[in-house]
């Protein structure tokens, strides 16, 4: 596991409780090069702000937060692999004309894809050696013919990116790779912590400048690999000190991110220095959690084979096979065969039981979420209408203010602070009943703003026009005796059941006060009359739990 989620650790407790007993939760070996790659994209996007590349035409595009670096590298993966806006056939097969080898479009430049862990520098180194063969391609061969090619033609062309692309190779021929070839060893967990202080030390202890042109040895203490693009990354150019540069930080990067996720594995750490109770019952657990996401593989196989098959038939079915049961019981004689059967029959009746009482606590549990969430709702949406009411009251108190002039005259009787909340009030019916916007789409903070600010602000508001759709409010507002004799849909619950009543408003009582004012309501499946204020109908009617219509 990761450190990235909350999810592991509550996965812990939850094992805990059900173990009565301290769990050992070791973080998976391969995990972190996932971490590693987020980490140095940031890195390389902070970095590209600097670089005063110039956007002449159509550049790659950038998903939410990646670098441009990463958006190209996208890209390149369409040129290699798509065949709707890529050319899948003609750019390898001009490469592999030019010396670069392998034997199908994915070992040429790994589809970005399946290989997530460790794609992103591989790719970069490959990018970076393929360069000037691409660009060859582009301008003597097949010249940009849609957005794709144009992008990368353009953003390549700018040769801003090259060292970039070369430090992250680097890191891939001296770090991640050797990492990713190390998890096919066959090592426990507590073994990794040497392994993991190894690489540490050797990060912190050596200068970039020192792999630029070459290295015999890689981070976990390897010859690398001299392939091609090894010499291609090592080869001296007038940017080996810009790329050091980069080197330099993204090897920063990775020692942040193992010192934050091994903390456990590294001097101090809990496991550091396992004793023999420790190591005896680790013993069998792997580096990595490979193997149980093949078994989660498996699993996922089957549901996607017998959708109507329960959850629990299809686990079964990966665990006899994940666990061999079939070869276990071929080693056994008749008779043990028939007592192995026979003790199994047996315990499935009780796992059965265990597995409808499961099934009974997983509904009521859910039951109680969604009841707990129903309530928070039903809460949010009762605060919600009467902050919204609050409004309207205020404003039948002292009265719409609907000109310059109004305002001067509703806040001229008023002392400082009542005048300052009838004019925070007057705003937010505006704003938040009426829903009218500031020309200059200006927001305003009450909680900074004086007097004078906010007179200015509404008196700015009340020469916006209020939208077509909450005109029926304004006009409630100036005249509550207008929709006297109207007919309505009204929402009203009881025990949590919603149902719309159908009522008419007869007449509009105490009209002289607007805040006592109020509407005489029937409904048809009720035989005496019902009394609503002038702000509760207006309130449902904001919140769309009241309809007006004329029959």
């Amino acid at each position: 596991m990761t450190d990235r989620v909350v999810t592991n650790s509550a996965v812990d407790r939850s094992l805990e409780n059900i173990k009565g007993g301290k769990l050992n939760s070791f973080r998976c070996a391969m995990h972190p090069l996932d971490s590693i790659h987020k980490q140095c994209d940031k890195f390389v996007k902070a970095h590209e702000h600097t670089l005063g590349i110039e956007r002449k035409g159509q550049f790659p595009y950038q998903k939410g937060g990646e670098s441009l670096a990463q958006a190209t590298l996208r890209s390149v993966d369409k040129l290699m692999h798509d065949s709707g806006s890529g050319l899948p056939q003609d750019l390898p097969a001009y490469l592999k004309l030019n010396g670069m080898k392998g034997t199908s479009n994915s070992s040429l430049y790994p589809r970005w894809v399946g290989n997530r862990f460790n794609v992103y520098f591989v790719n970069a180194g490959l990018l970076y050696m393929y360069d000037s063969l691409i660009n060859e391609f582009q301008t003597k061969v097949i010249k940009p013919r849609n957005n794709l090619h144009h992008a990368i033609f353009n953003v390549m062309s700018t040769g801003k990116l090259q060292p970039v692309l070369r430090a992250l190779g680097l890191v891939n021929k001296f770090l991640t790779g050797p990492w990713m070839d190390w998890q096919g060893t066959r090592q426990g967990i507590l073994e990794t912590s040497k392994v993991f202080t190894s690489v540490l030390d050797t990060i912190d202890g050596l200068s970039a400048s020192d792999l630029v042109l070459g290295f015999d040895e890689t981070a976990f203490g390897k010859t690398p690999k001299k392939d091609a693009k090894y010499e291609a990354l090592t080869t001296s150019t007038p940017q080996d000190g810009e790329t050091a540069a980069v080197l330099s930080g993204l090897l920063a990067e990775v020692s942040v991110v193992m010192r934050r996720q091994l903390e456990d594995h590294l001097p101090g750490g809990k496991y550091h220095t396992p004793d023999d109770d420790l190591q005896r019952v680790a013993k069998s657990c792997t580096m990595n959690n490979i193997s149980g996401e093949r078994v989660f593989a498996k699993v996922d196989s089957r549901i996607n084979k017998a959708r109507s098959a329960s959850l629990q038939k299809c686990i079964h079915k990966a665990q006899f096979s994940v666990n061999r049961v079939a070869e276990y019981l071929d080693g056994k004689s008749k008779d043990e065969r028939a007592d192995i059967m026979r003790k199994a029959t047996a315990q499935a009746k009780t796992n059965r039981q265990h597995e409808k009482e499961w099934k009974e606590d997983l509904h009521k549990a859910l039951k109680k979420r969604l009841d707990e969430s129903r309530q928070e709702l039903e809460r949010k949406e009762e605060n919600n209408r009467n902050a919204k009411e609050k409004i309207i009251m205020s404003v039948l108190k002292h009265g719409l203010w609907e000109t310059e002039v109004d305002i001067d005259n509703g806040v001229k009787p008023l002392k400082k602070t009542p005048a300052v909340a009838a004019l925070k009030e007057q705003i937010r019916f505006r704003t938040v009943i009426l829903g009218s916007k500031h020309p200059e789409s200006r927001s305003i903070a009450f909680s900074k703003s004086k007097q004078e600010e906010l007179e200015k602000y509404l008196k700015e508001l009340v020469h916006v026009p209020t939208p077509d759709d909450k005109s029926e409010i304004l006009d409630i507002v100036k005249d509550p005796s207008a929709i006297v004799g109207y007919d309505f849909n009204q929402k009203w619950s009881s025990d949590g059941v919603d149902r719309m009543c159908r009522g008419s408003i007869l007449s509009l009582v105490n009209q002289a006060d607007k805040q006592e004012a109020e509407y005489k309501c029937n409904f048809d499946d009720e035989e005496t009359s019902i009394f609503q204020t002038i702000s509760e109908i207006i309130t449902d009617i904001v919140v769309g739990d009241l309809f007006l219509y004329i029959s």
